[in-house]
């Protein structure tokens, strides 16, 4: 402490004009003090206290047609298991995006999620399976351990045909494929509503 500080603090002046002496010097230091920890506190409760994010993340990819087609025909097969993995009573379970190949700001969305593990079942079109396939991007669903049943063809083991799972399924919804992504961060959750499929 500085000696005009000492001096005051160990006098005979009375407590309340030390504590009002010891205030008025150190106010500043005080609140910054207090503003630091604040700051830092809400930081460390932030991080430590997160809002639970979506159960599974999704992705419809295709070409603006394709991907409504196929969206009103998953939602027109409500009763279907892959209808209620895409479209749930509860929309905070799923997080569904959709890519049109016609729009890059969607593609490069698209590519972001795969890139950060942040996308668990993707339902492409033919162009995009291929292109996945290629790059690995995809689980070989014949050698996971899951039991998909005749979904799953052996010749073509990177995704199941949408039209195995939804019935009357209309031309016009193209020729898609439910695919599991690699490295995927909710890996057990995408397994399980895949199995959902044959349950």
């Amino acid at each position: 402490m500085k000696t005009k500080t000492k001096e005051v603090l160990t006098s005979d002046k009375p407590l309340s004009f030390k504590v009002r002496y010891f205030f008025d010097y150190y106010t500043k230091t005080i609140l910054i003090v207090l503003a630091v920890l604040l700051v830092g506190g809400s930081i460390i409760y932030e991080a430590t206290h997160r809002a639970p994010g979506p159960e599974l993340k999704v992705a419809m990819v295709g070409t603006t047609d394709e991907v409504n087609n196929v969206a009103t025909a998953l939602k027109q097969a409500s009763t279907n298991p892959l209808s209620k993995i895409f479209f749930p009573a509860d929309e905070d379970q799923v997080s569904l995006t959709y890519v049109n190949d016609e729009d890059t700001t969607g593609r490069q969305k698209y590519v972001l999620l795969m890139a950060t593990n942040d996308l668990d079942l993707v339902l492409v079109d033919e162009t995009e399976y291929k292109s996945l396939q290629e790059q690995g991007g995809l689980v070989d669903l014949a050698t996971a351990k899951l039991d998909l049943g005749d979904l799953v063809d052996s010749s073509d083991p990177y995704g199941i045909p949408l039209a195995k799972v939804v019935k009357d399924l209309p031309e016009a919804a193209g020729n898609f494929y439910l695919c599991l992504i690699t490295n995927s961060d909710r890996l057990e959750n995408a397994e399980k509503a895949l199995k959902t499929l044959v349950d």
